[in-house]
């Protein structure tokens, strides 16, 4: 078979975090063997990319990934679970259900759990959400950054609310955010994987809209980020897109529009109801002061 094993297949992380924290190495009883085109090691683990994963043939004994060299103020874990690249990478391959006999969730958004401080980890996965396609097992990112984790810690119940902001509650919600972890945007985004709810592209919205009408200068970085944020629903789920479209109470929703006029520029959008939807909305939302047509 060409899926052959990897058995005890190590590496170490030469920088862990931005604060130069000690080192430490991650173990897995196997991985799938990367091919020309795609590596599926633990590297991924810890690369920052949730575009990337590691990945293991699905067996009858539990897979067990081993980390060494933690730090005793290192009492949290950060999981991207499954295989975020895109939609069908995600639903065809399998993602944990079991860690340590912690439920995981079927979810491809941050999830925090609590570990034990400092030394030596495994972490033993016991069962899994079943793929649709593959029986590959996936974990897209792992962190143990304190330090981002509370960036995330205090992101999750942004993202999470079923509450539709208003234009108070970004300036004052997102606004908080904004303060105290500007910094870390770009690494956050760059981590935030597609969710078949909108909760992650509603954010997108909200602080793009935030850092234009609450900001005295405007960051090109992280709104250039952000619009590519955007524009990934385009490829992958242009259905989250119509219906965060559709919400009247939903603010910012012209950054949709204006995403998609960049994104057509360069690639042909061949969806029909997305194209409808997005000329009808053009001609009825109102431009905010900052748009860009």
């Amino acid at each position: 078979m060409t899926n052959t094993l990897k058995i005890s297949f190590v590496v170490a992380i030469t920088l862990c975090a931005p604060s130069f924290s000690p080192c430490f190495s991650l173990t897995a009883s196997d991985s799938l063997v990367s091919t020309k085109n795609n590596s599926y090691g633990t590297n991924n683990l810890t690369d920052r990319d949730s575009y990337t994963a590691w990945c293991s043939k699905i067996k009858q004994k539990p897979t067990i990934i081993t980390v060494t060299g933690l730090k005793k103020d290192q009492n949290k874990m950060m999981i991207i679970n499954g295989y975020t690249k895109n939609y069908n990478s995600y639903y065809n391959n399998a993602s944990d259900n079991y860690i340590n006999n912690t439920v995981t969730i079927d979810s491809p958004i941050f999830q925090i759990l609590d570990i034990v401080q400092g030394g030596s980890l495994n972490l033993t996965i016991t069962d899994y959400f079943k793929g649709e396609k593959y029986d590959d097992l996936c974990i897209s990112e792992i962190s143990f950054d304190s330090s981002l984790i509370s960036s995330i810690e205090h992101l999750l119940p942004i993202i999470n609310s079923d509450d539709t902001l208003t234009d108070s509650d970004v300036k004052n919600s997102i606004g908080d955010f904004y303060k105290i972890h500007k910094h870390r945007l770009p690494l956050l985004l760059g981590l935030m994987s597609l969710d078949e709810k909108g909760k992650v592209l509603r954010f997108l919205l909200n602080l793009q809209y935030y850092c234009h009408k609450y900001q005295e200068s405007i960051n090109a970085e992280l709104l250039e980020i952000i619009n590519d944020q955007i524009q990934v629903y385009f490829r992958n789920n242009s259905g989250v897109l119509i219906n965060v479209l559709r919400d009247n109470k939903q603010i910012g929703r012209r950054a949709i529009i204006e995403a998609f006029y960049n994104y057509s520029q360069n690639y042909d959008v061949k969806n029909r109801q997305l194209t409808e939807a997005v000329n009808f909305y053009d001609k009825s939302l109102p431009f905010e002061p900052w748009s860009e047509r």
